[in-house]
């Protein structure tokens, strides 16, 4: 909303003026004249689109419709030894896959890992005492084992409490020296 000329600081229009109003109009038409790019995950599946059918997605004249091989394995990557896609069980979790592809690497963050569900969405894999069936994969998983971006090095740490406890000994010293005076 803009304020109309000459009136008062609490008087204002009904839309906007000028330069405003033209540069609106023509975002408007730039946006109505755009068009969406990417891909659109659907549910195909005759069954769920039957119960929920809101989840029927409407092809428009230029759409394209892909519809992959069924794959069945997991695919881990990121900060394991060994990435790999590994045969989908019904029975191995997140768990079992890290461990199929060697184990987190030295430099893992594994509280962040996550899974891409073969649908395109994400999950972050719950971590903890009951997480009980969270972490079962389908045919097509991508389980992501991200890098720690600031790794814990003992090396670093010994010489940073080393150069501490060093200044602390001087100004001991020094407190002690001055007290004596």
């Amino acid at each position: 909303m803009a304020v109309a000329a000459g009136a008062g600081p609490n008087a204002i229009s009904a839309g906007p003026t000028g330069e405003a109003a033209t540069f609106l109009q023509g975002l408007v038409q730039q946006l109505h004249n755009t068009k969406a790019q990417g891909r659109v995950t659907v549910i195909s599946d005759p069954a769920a689109l039957a119960t929920h059918p809101e989840d029927d997605v409407v092809l428009q004249p230029g759409d394209f419709l892909y519809i992959p091989q069924r794959p069945s394995s997991v695919t881990v990557v990121g900060e394991v030894l060994n990435p790999g896609s590994y045969p989908q069980k019904a029975d191995r979790g997140v768990d079992d896959y890290i461990e199929l592809a060697g184990g987190y690497g030295r430099y893992a963050d594994d509280s962040y890992v996550y899974v891409v569900n073969p649908d395109g969405s994400s999950r972050p894999v719950q971590s903890g005492l009951f997480r009980f069936g969270s972490d079962r994969l389908a045919p097509g998983s991508l389980i992501v084992v991200p890098r720690d971006l600031r790794p814990f090095d003992l090396e670093q740490f010994v010489v940073n409490i080393g150069k501490i406890l060093s200044d602390l000994a001087v100004s001991a010293a020094s407190i002690s020296v001055v007290s004596r005076n």
